[in-house]
C-alpha cells in the first residue's frame, strides 16, 4: 500500500455493494505548469499493453529522474472509443507528442512516486519511464 513502511494488503472499504481499495496517494502538484496539472502520486503500479496496440507516448524532453516518456493511464475508454490519435490538449513547452505501435507485449512498472500529468479535456498519462 502507498506510504507505507512494509509490503502488507491495502486498506479497502465497501461501499453499496463494491469493494474499492486505496491503492495511490497524491503528492503536492509540481509548479509551473499550464493546461495541466502534474503531481508525485505515490503507488504501485504496472501496467501491460498487448501486442498491435497503438500507444500515444508523451516525451517531457526535461531531465527528470527515470525517464522522460509518459504512457497513457488508459488506452480505451468504457464506452469502447480507443486512442488512435491526439486529442486537443494544451502540452507544455518542450513536451512532444509520438504514437508507437507494438510488436511485441510491454509490461511497464512505474516508479513511486509516479509522475502524472492530468490534462484540462481528460487525458492522463503517468511515468516517468523510457521507451
Amino acid at each position: 500500500p502507498p506510504g507505507t513502511d512494509v509490503d502488507g494488503p491495502v486498506d479497502t472499504i465497501q461501499v453499496d455493494g463494491r469493494t474499492f481499495a486505496l491503492v495511490a496517494r497524491p503528492g503536492k502538484p509540481e509548479p509551473g505548469f499550464d493546461g495541466v496539472t502534474v503531481i508525485p502520486v505515490f503507488k504501485s503500479h504496472r501496467v501491460l499493453f498487448r501486442a498491435g496496440r497503438t500507444l500515444e507516448i508523451i516525451d517531457t524532453n526535461d531531465n527528470f529522474p527515470g525517464g522522460t516518456s509518459l504512457i497513457p493511464q488508459v488506452t480505451q475508454t468504457h464506452l469502447k472509443r480507443q486512442r488512435t490519435e491526439s486529442t486537443s490538449r494544451h502540452m507544455p513547452a518542450g513536451w512532444t507528442s509520438r504514437f508507437v505501435t507494438l510488436s511485441e507485449n510491454l509490461v511497464v512498472d512505474l516508479p513511486s512516486p509516479a509522475r502524472v500529468a492530468i490534462f484540462k479535456n481528460g487525458d492522463i498519462f503517468h511515468g516517468p519511464t523510457t521507451i
